[in-house]
């Protein structure tokens, strides 16, 4: 808690979890929010709809603490959606970005741009950037990607 300013969490444990996570932090001198996992973007995980919408649920309960949601990255658009029902200004964080969107292992990526379009505030790049040749040349990438994307939203 001294360390971390955004955490994560399932909701699968109920509120008493995000209780004892709020209460941990109550006595920071700095901001410190949770993200909820609220969507995956694996391949026939057992997430669906009604998880997400108790997640939700949860998120609207602590809107002091929830900053937002870890949505899938193939479809952020529906949990903006569902988010904007509770609080238009929860943030979307997405993972299973990849340039080449494509995936493997059950994996299902989408890239920057998708991602973006679709709804994502921030995107989370795991093995685009860190199997790269040049990893940092890769993040530079997905960067300017990214922002070019959310630019090209938001007119």
């Amino acid at each position: 808690s001294k360390w971390a300013h955004i955490i994560n969490a399932h909701s699968l444990v109920g509120d008493g979890l995000i209780e004892g996570l709020k209460e941990c932090i109550k006595d920071s001198e700095d901001s410190r929010g949770c993200l909820l996992l609220a969507q995956m973007s694996s391949s026939n995980n057992l997430i669906d709809k009604k998880y997400t919408l108790k997640t939700i649920e949860l998120a609207e309960k602590f809107q002091d603490f929830i900053i937002g949601f870890i949505g899938n990255g193939s479809n952020p658009k529906e949990l903006k959606k569902l988010a904007s029902l509770a609080k238009p200004n929860f943030l979307i964080f997405t993972p299973g970005i990849n340039i080449s969107d494509t995936g493997k292992l059950g994996q299902n990526y989408a890239t920057p741009q998708k991602a973006i379009k679709s709804g994502s505030d921030i995107i989370i790049v795991g093995s685009g950037i860190y199997k790269a040749e040049d990893p940092i040349k890769s993040a530079k990438e997905y960067r300017k990607l990214g922002w070019k994307a959310y630019l090209k939203r938001i007119k």
